[in-house]
């Protein structure tokens, strides 16, 4: 099987939509095996955000937010949210726009993505019905703390290990490694990807007036839009050789993308190649279709 996480963003949910109902009406169109099994985001501004944050969050009432985890919820999908600001101290745990999420989306279905151990102690002790996931913010690059920080909980692996079948060999709890399939960044071991983070959670604490300029920003946008291949992408074709290790859990990287990047990222991923066109089109009429509705 191919489990996959789906950014949920302002760019990204009508897609997100659009691609499930798609999906089972035609699941001939897609790779074989293939299972929506979370969407990752952060429903309306929230300090405890973090990620690569140099968009704008949405503020939307809690009515909002809670119609946003019911409708993935009601489809089974799990809404794991990403509060993977590393800077995160216990002064910043009685936010109350974040405990107003937690409360809402506190399910055993849903999940929290963390980067500190204070939040993840947070979500352990106050809303233990969440999943935990340990993210790609955290940083781990040796093997020892990739394995024994994924004894219990999911854990999102540095881009580096993709495609390194011998170096993923030798990992253990493969059943819950997630590999980002598609991340932009041109360096697989991004010596700034540490102050990159920790740079865009200062912003979103309002302790900077901007984010870290990227240095390998423009790098990014041309592979991008030049829809090049690097080392640590991952293909359909790779799928199977993650399957055969005993890793099916799989994420694309895009909630600061446009809505017909998305279509295209999901396009290359997710759709069977002779189908491909024909699903970026029905998604495109689709959204025409939503957008005439709401003049």
């Amino acid at each position: 099987m191919k489990y996959f996480e789906l950014p949920d963003s302002p760019n990204t949910r009508r897609v997100n939509f659009i691609l499930f109902d798609i999906l089972k009406n035609n699941p001939e169109w897609f790779i074989k095996d293939l299972v929506i099994e979370a969407v990752y985001g952060c429903p309306s501004y929230c300090i405890w955000n973090g990620g690569c944050v140099n968009y704008e969050q949405e503020c939307i009432s809690p009515t909002a937010i809670k119609s946003i985890f019911e409708r993935y919820n009601n489809l089974g999908i799990s809404y794991r949210l990403t509060f993977t600001n590393r800077l995160i101290s216990n002064y910043h745990l009685n936010d109350v726009i974040g405990n107003e999420i937690l409360k809402i989306g506190n399910n055993s279905l849903n999940g929290v993505i963390v980067a500190n151990d204070i939040m993840e102690n947070y979500i352990y002790h106050f809303y233990p019905n969440y999943n935990i996931i340990q993210s790609l913010c955290r940083v781990y690059q040796a093997r020892s703390e990739i394995i024994e920080h994924s004894k219990n909980t999911f854990l999102c692996l540095p881009i580096k290990y993709n495609n390194k079948w011998d170096s993923l060999s030798k990992l253990y709890n493969k059943s819950n490694l997630i590999v980002l399939v598609n991340e932009f960044c041109p360096v697989s071991s991004c010596e700034l990807m540490k102050e990159h983070y920790e740079s865009d959670n200062r912003y979103i604490l309002g302790l900077s007036s901007k984010p870290m300029e990227c240095a390998y920003k423009n790098r990014g946008k041309e592979i991008i839009k030049n829809n090049s291949r690097l080392e640590h992408h991952v293909y359909p074709n790779d799928y199977k050789n993650y399957e055969d290790i005993g890793i099916e859990h799989f994420k694309i990287n895009g909630r600061g993308r446009s809505e017909e990047r998305i279509i295209l990222e999901y396009a290359r991923l997710l759709v069977k190649e002779n189908y491909s066109v024909l699903f970026f089109e029905e998604v495109k009429m689709r959204l025409i279709l939503l957008n005439k509705n709401r003049i």
